[in-house]
This record gives C-alpha cells, sequence and structure tokens, in this order.
C-alpha cells in the first residue's frame, strides 16, 4: 500500500519547479514533506534528503543543513559544511 499524497518523487519534483518559480519556501516544504515519508526506497530519502541539505546550504542555513546531511550524508558531504557552521556543531559532527 503507497502512501497517501505525493510520492517523495512528485515532492522533490514541486520543490524544484518551486525554486525555479523563486518561491524557496515552497521548495523548502516540499523536500521537509518528502523526508518525511516513513516509506522510502533509501535511494529516493537519499536524494530528497540530500536536495534539502543543498537548498538549506543556499538559504544560508548550513546548521540545518548539517542536521538534514547526518540522516543520509557523509563524512565527504558534511565536509564542505562543516566550516560554516559554530565549533559546537562541528564537535557533534565529528564525534
Amino acid at each position: 500500500m503507497s502512501p497517501p499524497g505525493p510520492s517523495i518523487h512528485e515532492l522533490r519534483e514541486h520543490a524544484r519547479v518551486a525554486w525555479s518559480r523563486g518561491d524557496a519556501e515552497g521548495a523548502r516544504s516540499a523536500l521537509y514533506a518528502a523526508i518525511g515519508r516513513t516509506r522510502a526506497r533509501e535511494d529516493e530519502y537519499v536524494a530528497a534528503s540530500s536536495d534539502l541539505c543543498g537548498l538549506l546550504v543556499r538559504l544560508g542555513d548550513p546548521r540545518g543543513a548539517l542536521t538534514v546531511d547526518w540522516y543520509a550524508g557523509s563524512e565527504r558531504s558534511q565536509g564542505s559544511i562543516l566550516d560554516q557552521v559554530p565549533s559546537i556543531d562541528r564537535a557533534r559532527t565529528r564525534m
């Protein structure tokens, strides 16, 4: 049984369209909804969380981006964000 509402793929597409229209809040909302899906293939979840992480960096929220990246990212993807966050976030990430 599939979850009600749009799929992760559809929500990612909504986010892409919203961003292209200059609607950052719409893009962010769609991606948060996408990663909130409890029934998802790992590859779909990782792609949505990567999209959200990138969006949050572009919106000037590196702490939020790092938090999202903790769930599906890697040391490599976190490396570019770590220089932009306070030392407490760097310490929690490297533990």
